[in-house]
């Protein structure tokens, strides 16, 4: 049996990580309705769901999930999902404000959670799937060092061993998780 403290609010200068909570469930659902995330979801649409309803599904996506707060204000999503303890985790990070894009800020918010849980080895392989046609997305994962395991039409998996970030293959017919979450929603 693994046991792994898994911390609360992650902290560096101006950047916090703090735990999703359940009023985070409005701002979350108002912010992934954006023109710009929802095309880099791959969607011409939003979700038509209540928030609450948006949150529980979130939440039982994303078991480990925060907040991304900087100077004190929300600006993103980091979360993971299908975690095999003392293996591999898969990561979302989205930075929904515009103006705080290309500052690194999105690098910072991963290696703080990588670092935070890299201590007790809760995961040992950080695999993410970007779209294809998600150019910001793939250069952004690039530089912190993933490499491509295996694609497929769409989607591009990425992976990369825990302590292995830069410092500066599944099965056919897989969905990036934020295309997983939309399509449960909408069906």
């Amino acid at each position: 049996m693994l046991i792994a403290k898994v911390p609360r609010s992650i902290h560096k200068g101006d950047l916090t990580l703090r735990p999703l909570r359940i009023w985070d469930g409005p701002f979350l659902s108002r912010m992934l309705m954006k023109d710009d995330i929802l095309r880099s979801c791959g969607l011409s649409r939003p979700l038509e769901i209540p928030w609450f309803s948006f949150y529980r599904r979130l939440k039982a996506m994303f078991p480990l999930a925060y907040r991304i707060e900087y100077a004190s204000e929300s600006i993103g999503f980091i979360g993971l999902c299908n975690l095999r303890p003392d293996h591999s985790a898969e990561v979302s990070l989205m930075i929904f404000k515009s103006s705080c894009r290309r500052m690194g800020l999105g690098t910072i918010a991963f290696r703080l959670l990588s670092e935070a849980l890299g201590g007790n080895h809760l995961v040992r392989r950080w695999v993410v799937s970007v779209r294809r046609d998600n150019a910001p997305a793939y250069a952004f994962w690039r530089k912190l060092g993933f490499e491509e395991v295996w694609q497929d039409g769409e989607t591009v998996r990425m992976a990369l061993s825990a302590g292995k970030q830069r410092t500066d293959r599944n099965s056919p017919g897989h969905q990036t998780v934020a295309e997983r979450f939309f399509i449960q929603g909408n069906a």
